[in-house]
């Protein structure tokens, strides 16, 4: 039979042959689906956030609680924060810090940003919750040390709750801080009394902020530390001009300055945090970055003051939000490994190394959220 022949032939049956394949079952084959590139970051994130779910003070009992580790306690804490060293518990110890739990509780936003899983924004609304009672109401306590990072984490909570009275106390620390009588005129130099009015300008809540670490031996990395979260809770609090560029201008002087170098304590903290707020301000980073990718070790991880994990989870932050990526692979991959089976990690704290802080752990979970991210 010719070729033209057996067309012709075949032809007519094809729609009865495909009809056929279609009524028995036999469907061209479905792709598999792509598998999800971060799955081990993802799955390293809800690790972690479980542990801070776990660690979170949540027993209804009245506990103690201070500004950071080692101050005189209070007693009267409501549950929703955590206790600094954690390591080796299984669940909350009934002591807080306040000055610890923006921080730690950016990790279960970045959690439930990533994840989906409604627990961790649960359990970030507590962390709000008790900073509204803890720092004072609708008010402002000036016994109480505000916190940048404390102000910025309610800002995004706000936002991503959609209930109002997180902002509202973020703007009241904001307000505290700028224009009222406050912790830092009364403190470590009374910088606020610098031009004889209330609140501070940017140049006297950097002196106070240096005085600060000073007063605790370290004061280098941690300085911007403390002070480039401002940047953006000034903005979501409405405030821009002289206040975010001047404290910017501030931060990248003192980060540039040759005599911040790699013999600093926290050095790699320091460059990786003042990047963040350079960048929220606008602000030029070269050189600031040119000294961080200096810094960074053989094995692409970034380590100071004897400690990986707080150093590496601050890079990945900085470099991942202004697309440097390429530069952190090795650093977030060790950020995978020096994970623990708890789903905390162990940094080097107060001397002593392998020990799991809380803050440390949110950290961890935020530099894996900003990779995926």
């Amino acid at each position: 039979m010719k070729n033209g022949l057996v067309k012709r032939v075949i032809a007519p049956f094809v729609p009865l042959i495909l009809a056929a394949s279609i009524t028995f079952g036999c469907h061209p084959p479905v792709p598999n689906p792509s598998p999800d590139v971060y799955a081990a970051e993802k799955q390293a994130i809800t690790r972690a956030a479980d542990r801070l779910v776990e660690l979170q003070d949540n027993d209804g009992l009245e506990g103690q609680f201070a500004d950071r580790y080692g101050d005189t306690l209070e007693s009267g804490a409501p549950d929703g924060s955590w206790d600094w060293n954690v390591t080796g518990q299984t669940g909350p110890t009934g002591t807080s810090y306040y000055g610890v739990t923006g921080i730690t509780a950016e990790g279960l936003l970045t959690a439930y940003n990533v994840i989906g899983d409604v627990r961790y924004l649960d359990s970030a609304k507590k962390a709000g919750d008790y900073l509204i009672d803890v720092i004072g109401g609708s008010s402002v306590d000036i016994t109480k040390r505000p916190s940048a990072t404390n102000a910025l984490f309610l800002y995004h909570l706000a936002e991503v709750s959609g209930e109002s009275k997180y902002r509202t106390k973020a703007n009241a620390i904001m307000s505290n801080l700028l224009y009222e009588d406050n912790y830092w005129a009364h403190n470590y130099g009374n910088h606020t009394t610098d031009d004889h009015l209330p609140g501070c300008t940017a140049q006297e809540l950097f002196d106070a902020e240096k005085e600060f670490r000073t007063s605790l031996g370290d004061p280098n990395g941690t300085v911007i530390w403390d002070l480039y979260a401002y940047v953006e809770a000034a903005q979501k609090y409405g405030l821009g001009g002289s206040f975010v560029s001047d404290l910017a201008t501030l931060c990248k002087n003192y980060l540039e300055n040759s005599s911040y170098n790699a013999s600093r304590w926290y050095y790699s903290l320091g460059l990786s945090s003042g990047i963040q707020g350079l960048d929220k301000a606008g602000s030029d980073y070269t050189n600031v970055l040119d000294k961080l990718l200096n810094a960074q070790n053989v094995d692409g991880s970034w380590t100071d003051s004897d400690d990986t994990v707080q150093n590496n989870s601050y890079a990945i932050m900085a470099l991942s939000k202004i697309g440097h990526k390429s530069d952190i692979e090795q650093a977030k991959q060790k950020t995978l490994d020096d994970q623990q089976a708890n789903g905390g990690w162990l940094v080097f704290a107060n001397g002593n190394p392998n020990q799991e802080i809380s803050s440390a752990d949110g950290e961890g979970i935020q530099a894996l959220g900003d990779y995926v991210n």
